[in-house]
């Protein structure tokens, strides 16, 4: 009964019921020590400087013009075991902690960005949440990239008291854009190989359609003209991110690049 009441509450106001259940109920950790939401180990863990990874992932190399890409973690290790249990677990109080290394992300792709944000024109930067299927949704009972999103974006709001400069560029915290719809539900990812990565994820999404006051208007693009950058939360291949990225600019969107909380390291 609580699990089905905390899916029909505010996806921030369930992060914090979860928090204060965990006071009520105690959890173990990810990595299995008792009585612990998160403990030392794994926080230091989730502590990262950001790094650029699409030239490690097979499908983002081949991509013209490229997807500058930067992940704010390795997924290997307590990083992955807190992404798993954050997605699979329902341990949506794990978003706060998650966060930050999706803003070391950004600051890194905003450092990388200078020279192309000259060329935007004065123009908004969207960030744009790679949705989850509604399959997703419904077994997790949040779509979990978007509640990263929005957490990150509230805490930086009240860190910077709603001015955020990314190193690169000053102006008001980017606005976030729920741009994309799934199209055709890629299924579970977890033990497929590159090749099948890829395969599952071609097409997978469109741009969703403008609300008009009259109602829909087919086929229109509210990011039309407009720049964003893709927020992801992990990349393997880097076919879920190729895959929205020709969605947006098939959509006469420009894409600067994508920011992830983790990537998959490759030797």
């Amino acid at each position: 009964m609580i699990p089905s009441m905390l899916t029909r509450l505010d996806p921030l106001a369930r992060t914090v019921s979860a928090a204060l259940g965990e006071l009520v109920f105690p959890t173990d950790c990810p990595c299995g020590r008792p009585d612990r939401t998160l403990c030392a180990d794994c926080r230091r863990a989730l502590c990262g400087s950001g790094f650029r990874c699409d030239t490690q992932a097979t499908r983002l190399r081949r991509l013209d013009p490229c997807l500058p890409t930067f992940a704010g973690l390795r997924y290997e290790g307590a990083v992955r075991r807190c992404l798993l249990d954050f997605k699979d677990a329902g341990r949506l109080h794990l978003a706060p902690y998650l966060a930050p290394a999706l803003g070391a992300a950004l600051d890194c792709l905003a450092a990388w960005l200078p020279g192309v944000l000259a060329e935007v024109d004065g123009g908004p930067v969207y960030l744009v949440p790679v949705p989850a299927s509604a399959a997703a949704r419904a077994r997790r009972g949040e779509d979990h990239v978007a509640l990263l999103l929005r957490v990150w974006r509230r805490r930086e709001r009240r860190r910077r008291d709603g001015v955020a400069d990314f190193r690169a560029w000053a102006g008001p915290v980017p606005r976030e854009r729920d741009a994309l719809r799934v199209t055709r539900a890629a299924g579970r990812q977890k033990g497929m190989s590159l090749a099948e990565r890829g395969e599952a994820s071609t097409g997978k999404y469109s741009i969703r359609r403008l609300e008009g006051v009259r109602g829909r208007l087919p086929g229109a693009a509210p990011l039309a003209g407009s720049s964003c950058i893709i927020i992801d939360d992990v990349v393997t291949s880097g076919a879920t991110l190729e895959a929205a990225s020709v969605a947006l600019r098939m959509a006469g969107v420009r894409v600067l690049g994508a920011a992830c909380v983790a990537a998959t390291p490759r030797s």
